[in-house]
């Protein structure tokens, strides 16, 4: 979290104004961006997230409903995804509270996954969209995450360049300058 704040700082501190931030979901960093600035948590990650949990392609009816719900998204409302998931829970409460009795006199959940991939949701749910909000804020991460892949091209095409004349060439790109050989 701190490295988020000390380069907001420095955005800040150069004249830039932050709009708005999209995140792709560290953990505790929203509530510490709110400060600055509307905050969106990228719908692609929570699907990601929703996928590590339940796999691909789910075998369970549960987890199979559960994953349609998170494809749904990029088209519903914040009232929507909240009406889904709560009729969601109440069909499949039973299910979530079932228990496994281990040899050792402990029990855990039978169904962890499925609750951990249910609680990221509606603990997200908040904070998936804040794009609607605010339009020109995007929904994801994806074009960042496509420039980056971008810049470390870049920075293979020039691997023989020295370090510090790298970040230079990023740090021109990045402020919109055209680049120069630095070869």
């Amino acid at each position: 979290a701190n490295n988020y704040i000390i380069g907001l700082s420095m955005l800040l501190s150069d004249g830039w104004k932050v709009l708005g931030i999209t995140v792709d979901g560290r953990k505790g960093i929203i509530p510490t961006l709110k400060t600055y600035a509307p905050v969106q948590f990228c719908q692609f990650h929570q699907t990601a997230i929703v996928t590590r949990y339940l796999g691909k392609y789910p075998k369970l009816q549960a987890n199979w409903e559960l994953k349609r719900i998170s494809l749904l998204l990029k088209d519903i409302s914040k009232d929507k995804l909240k009406d889904l998931l709560t009729s969601w829970y109440l069909k499949y409460e039973q299910f979530l509270k079932e228990k496994t009795y281990h040899d050792s006199g402990r029990w855990s959940y039978t169904h962890r996954r499925t609750r951990s991939c249910f609680r990221s949701l509606i603990h997200n749910s908040d904070d998936l969209f804040t794009y609607r909000e605010f339009p020109c804020m995007p929904n994801t991460t994806n074009c960042v995450d496509g420039y980056i892949s971008y810049l470390r091209t870049l920075h293979r095409s020039h691997r023989g360049t020295k370090l510090h004349r790298r970040r230079k060439i990023t740090e021109e790109i990045l402020r919109g300058k055209p680049t120069k050989n630095y070869n």
